[in-house]
């Protein structure tokens, strides 16, 4: 059930003014006109004028008939359990707004690191292609010093083919190390130029991730706590709703006897 028709439900059974008296008394009024006993037998003071259920119904329900007369005490703890519901109840759908609240400024919050996640993106892509670009140098090296160790292993150190195949694999060694320099400075740049990016980025997202958290704990206990008054309230209902009562008892109760 949700909070507002939960208090809807619980405004329904409270206490109502005592509206109906009179109407019994015109009621009963014709009957005893009819009937002329010699000594009327006295009302017992104890028993006074009955209303038809505390929870304001109109009485005609069978088993409210059938259910015996609140006693003074058992009305004066429904009437207690009436009031202690509604204060409760008003104090939990006051703790609603809160949730509401800070749900929408978490959610803004959301959408606001989703934004800023795209630079984030861009540096991935950015990573992972300076990755190939080192996978493809640490190939070319490989190859590099393949072809250096069969060189080296060439005994005929004298021919011209020799002589060229040497300055070419000087050539390369020079281009290798001009690369492995351009490398390392492009990594130092990405590395220094996004390292606060992704700090302040996943500061944020631990951030808002706690908050998530948190609100989540509340949200259950909220919940918890509306399940709790309903379970009171149905049982208040059971116990106190449809049961008639005396009016003397509920003017005696009112001032605090």
């Amino acid at each position: 059930m949700t909070v507002n028709s939960f208090q809807r439900t619980l405004l329904r059974t409270a206490l109502r003014p005592a509206a109906c008296a009179l109407a019994l008394t015109l009621a009963v009024a014709p009957a005893l006109a009819q009937t002329a006993p010699a000594k009327p037998a006295a009302k017992p003071a104890a028993e006074g004028k009955t209303l038809p259920s505390i929870g304001g119904g109109s009485g005609a329900a069978p088993d409210t008939a059938r259910r015996p007369v609140l006693t003074r005490e058992e009305l004066r703890t429904c009437l207690k359990q009436e009031e202690s519901l509604r204060t409760r109840l008003a104090e939990h759908e006051a703790g609603r707004a809160p949730l509401d609240a800070e749900k929408a400024a978490i959610t803004g919050d959301q959408a606001a690191l989703r934004a800023e996640r795209a630079p984030i993106d861009e540096l991935k892509k950015t990573a992972d292609a300076f990755g190939e670009r080192l996978k493809a140098f640490g190939v070319r090296v490989q190859d590099w010093t393949t072809r250096v160790e069969a060189h080296n292993a060439n005994k005929s150190t004298s021919s011209s083919a020799y002589e060229r195949n040497q300055v070419q694999l000087t050539k390369e060694r020079e281009d290798i190390a001009k690369e492995r320099a351009d490398l390392e400075t492009e990594r130092l740049r990405l590395t220094a130029a996004n390292a606060e990016l992704v700090r302040a980025y996943n500061a944020k997202a631990v951030a808002v991730d706690a908050r998530v958290s948190g609100w989540n704990e509340r949200n259950n206990r909220w919940n918890d706590n509306g399940a709790v008054l309903e379970a009171e309230r149905k049982n208040w209902v059971g116990s106190c709703a449809d049961r008639r009562y005396r009016e003397d008892d509920e003017t005696a109760i009112r001032q605090g006897k």
